[in-house]
């Protein structure tokens, strides 16, 4: 059984955040430590962080991509796009075989229970993802970019 659990606000124990079944979101300190990172199968680290990580020896199997970026409004991210992208395909298709069914548990101030990955997917996580996208489009178009429906469809309105 593969459980993965995210951590209240007030627990010391520090946890990966699902972010979709098999992709996860965790503060430097928990993404150096080895034992967390077994734990939850995790094989690729991506950093974003103005300076350059170390992690332990026994890591060294972890494929690491680092993008040296300060925690700046002008600084330009859409340079790093391609980059990141392909090391995120670089993540083999198998890693992601039963993702559907396996445990993910939720413990939360607000959520908690325990979900199939389908569920998580389509109950919390793309709920979550269109609700930003469309405060992102509602903000955008209050600070007059010309957008409309035909860009928040995409493809499907073409």
């Amino acid at each position: 059984m593969d459980v993965h659990a995210l951590s209240d606000l007030d627990n010391p124990i520090r946890h990966p955040d699902v972010i979709v079944p098999r992709l996860y979101l965790c503060d430097l300190h928990t993404a150096q430590d080895p034992a967390v990172i077994s734990s939850y199968g995790i094989t690729h680290i991506l950093s974003v962080l103005d300076f350059q990580p170390s992690f332990p020896r026994e890591m060294l199997r972890v494929n690491k991509l680092h993008i040296r970026m300060s925690d700046n409004f002008r600084e330009r991210i859409t340079p790093h796009f391609d980059k990141t992208t392909a090391f995120i395909r670089s993540v083999s298709k198998k890693q992601f075989d039963g993702s559907d069914t396996r445990e993910i548990e939720i413990k939360l101030r607000s959520l908690s229970g325990t979900y199939s990955g389908e569920q998580y997917l389509m109950g919390i996580l793309l709920p979550d993802f269109f609700f930003h996208i469309a405060t992102a489009h509602a903000i955008l178009r209050h600070r007059g970019l010309a957008i409309g429906k035909v860009d928040y469809l995409g493809h499907v309105s073409r």
